[in-house]
C-alpha cells in the first residue's frame, strides 16, 4: 500500500475522530497552561529514502505564543538493498527530538506553529543475523498548522519539519497528529 495512502488514512481518521470527540463534549478554548498529546505518523526523508514513522509528542503551553515539545518518532517501514549478493534491510529505528514552539492564531481554531529544536536519530541496518546502527545529532525545524473544531480540545496537526543531523544525515519529516489538550 502506497505511504501516501497510509498518511492519507491517518489524517482522515484523526480529522474524524476530533470532530466526533468535539461534537460529543464541546468544550471552552484551551487554557494558556494546558498540556497536550500527539500520536500520529509521519513520512520520513532521509537523505533521499522515504521511511514511516510513528510519532509521539508530549507538549506544554506556557503561554498563548509559546510551548516546549519533547517528541519520539519510532520507524515502522524498512528499506532493503542487495549489495555484493547480500540483502540489507535498512530503518529508521527512533528519533527523540525537544523543540520551542512558537504559536500565532490564524482564526479562533486555527494556530500557525513553528518549532525550532535538536534531534537525535538512531538509523539500524540489518543483513542476515547481523545488525549495526548510527546515531546521529543536529537541528531541527519546521512549520505547521493546528485545527481545533469548535475550539474543542481534541483537534489535528499537520506539520513539516527540516532536521540537519551529523554525518550529512538530513531530511524532512511530514507528520499529520491527532492532537488532545488538557
Amino acid at each position: 500500500m502506497p505511504k501516501s495512502l497510509i498518511l492519507s488514512a491517518i489524517a482522515v481518521s484523526a480529522l474524524a475522530f476530533a470532530v466526533s470527540a468535539n461534537a460529543e463534549t464541546a468544550k471552552p478554548a484551551a487554557k494558556s497552561t494546558d498540556a497536550y498529546i500527539e500520536v500520529g505518523g509521519a513520512a520520513a526523508r532521509v537523505s533521499g529514502e522515504n521511511f514511516g514513522t510513528a510519532n509521539f509528542t508530549i507538549g506544554k503551553t506556557i503561554n498563548r505564543s509559546f510551548a516546549v515539545e519533547l517528541e519520539t518518532q519510532v520507524g515502522v517501514t524498512s528499506k532493503s538493498y542487495t549489495y555484493g549478493g547480500y540483502t540489507v534491510k535498512l530503518k529508521v529505528d527512533h528519533a527523540l527530538a525537544g523543540y520551542a514552539v512558537g504559536t500565532l492564531p490564524v482564526s479562533a481554531n486555527v494556530d500557525l506553529i513553528g518549532r525550532v529544536g535538536y534531534m537525535t536519530a538512531q538509523v539500524k541496518a540489518s543483513s542476515g543475523g547481523a545488525a549495526a546502527t548510527d546515531s546521529e545529532t543536529g537541528p531541527a525545524y519546521g512549520i505547521g498548522l493546528r485545527y481545533f473544531p469548535n475550539g474543542g480540545n481534541a483537534g489535528v496537526r499537520a506539520d513539516i519539519t527540516h532536521f540537519d543531523l551529523s554525518n550529512g544525515l538530513n531530511g524532512d519529516l511530514y507528520q499529520v497528529s491527532y492532537i488532545r489538550r488538557f
